[in-house]
């Protein structure tokens, strides 16, 4: 559900890597980093390669993910 709100895009700046026609899906990122918390608004789409990189640094991460998330109309 997360990726096709996402149009099954990542969500990092300027990464354009899309999972369609791709092997490896796009992961599921819990923006707030509690792994309990899969509310629709705390879950964000991204590739493999910047999951690794936000998820060392989440809260560094989190205003910017959110504000794309408000954008949807959930």
């Amino acid at each position: 559900m997360i990726r096709n709100r996402d149009n099954r895009k990542c969500q990092y700046p300027n990464c354009n890597y899309t999972d369609i026609g791709e092997k490896r899906r796009l992961d599921v990122h819990h923006i707030d980093g509690n792994k309990k918390n899969c509310k629709e608004w705390n879950l964000i789409s991204l590739c493999n390669k910047h999951h690794a990189m936000v998820e060392d640094k989440s809260k560094q991460w989190l205003t910017y993910f959110y504000e794309i998330i408000e954008s949807y109309d959930l």
